[in-house]
Parts: C-alpha cells; structure tokens; sequence
C-alpha cells in the first residue's frame, strides 16, 4: 500500500496546483505532508498496532475493522502493547530497544512534517 502514496501525493499535489490560484501555492506541499503524517499516524496507532496486538478484530461484516478507540490504548498500557508486539521477534529485540527505535520513528516522522512548514516558512521571507 504504501507504494501508491508517493503517485497518489503526485496527483494531489499537481492537481491542487492547477485548481488553486498562485498565491495558495506555497501551502500545498505543507497542508498535504500534515495530511498524509495524519491518515499515516491514524492507520498505524489505532488500526494496525491494535489488531496486530489483538486490541481489535475483524467483525461479521468481511473487510471492516474498527478503528481502537484512544481509551481502549490507554487502558491497556504501552508496556503491554510492546509485550504483544514483541511476540515471536528475535531475542535481541527487547522492549528497550524497540521503545528506542519506535522513537526514532515518530521523531522521524515529526522532522518530515516540521521541515515542510520551515520550508513554507522561508519561502514567505524571500
């Protein structure tokens, strides 16, 4: 799946350049990187870390999942969805280093989206 978001953001982006007035164009690149960081934090922390750590389930309905609820997450605690996680890993994934490497990620991710407005922001200077 996530093969398609680089031409889907290509479309997106192009597409939103054609329709909006040159003065609006500085904002695409911006809004659409928060964007994507949005559905991507969303699918990954309440559809995919849940069901893969037994949180959610698929229903009778074939091909839905709902969605955990942020209650659900905090009831159940980080060091046991890490606990769950863990199962059937490489002994040398222990949860300190998979607490390591899951902040790499979100710091990664945050840089991504805070260089986009940095760079919007530059662009205004000039």
């Amino acid at each position: 799946m996530y093969c398609l978001i680089v031409p889907e953001l290509l479309f997106l982006y192009y597409g939103l350049q054609a329709a909006l007035p040159q003065r609006a164009h500085m904002w695409i690149l911006p809004t659409l990187t928060t964007a994507f960081f949005l559905l991507d934090t969303f699918g990954l922390y309440f559809l995919l870390v849940p069901y893969y750590t037994g949180l959610i389930f698929h229903p009778s309905a074939p091909g839905q999942v709902s969605p955990a609820r942020a209650a659900d997450l905090w009831h159940v605690g980080t060091a046991e969805i890490v606990q769950r996680l863990l199962i059937n890993k490489p002994t040398a994934m222990t949860p300190g280093a998979f607490y390591v490497l899951w902040f790499f990620t979100v710091l990664g991710t945050a840089w991504v989206v805070i260089r986009a407005w940095a760079r919007l922001r530059v662009s205004e200077a000039r």
